[in-house]
């Protein structure tokens, strides 16, 4: 029986930089590198970096998330510094209930379950056109 993949593989433009990221922020071993390919141990998985090949992918862009068991949470969340923070508005926009399509409103507002319109924006909340130093 299977318990967990034995690995996942991104692909990346930047092998070097994001193998650095991996390392520093989320404490994960490079146990392999090459020109195409950065390898890093993630427990029981590894964690593959590969530049893009030549063959077009057609478009994929992929998301993910990491899970982690509840127990470790606080353990990961000290690993990460001020830079992972959420920003103003996204807690904001949580601390009111506006979580997306659930709700009805989160940056678009949504009927029958497809985005309509944008959000109002938080006069509160600086952004990039009203503070040129966030740009």
């Amino acid at each position: 029986m299977l318990a967990g993949p034995h690995w996942l593989t991104l692909e990346v433009k930047d092998i070097d930089r994001l193998a650095v990221f991996y390392e520093a922020f989320l404490e994960l071993d490079v146990v392999a590198e090459t020109d195409e390919q950065a390898v890093l141990s993630a427990g029981n998985t590894e964690l593959r970096l590969q530049a893009p090949g030549s063959v077009p992918r057609g478009g994929l862009h992929t998301h993910y998330a990491l899970t982690i068991p509840e127990r470790e949470y606080d353990d990961w969340w000290e690993r990460l510094d001020e830079r992972f923070e959420p920003p103003t508005l996204l807690r904001r926009k949580v601390e009111n209930g506006k979580l997306g399509a659930v709700a009805g409103e989160g940056f678009y507002v949504w009927e029958n379950g497809v985005p309509t319109t944008g959000a109002e924006p938080d006069p509160d909340v600086p952004t990039r056109d009203s503070e040129p130093d966030l740009r």
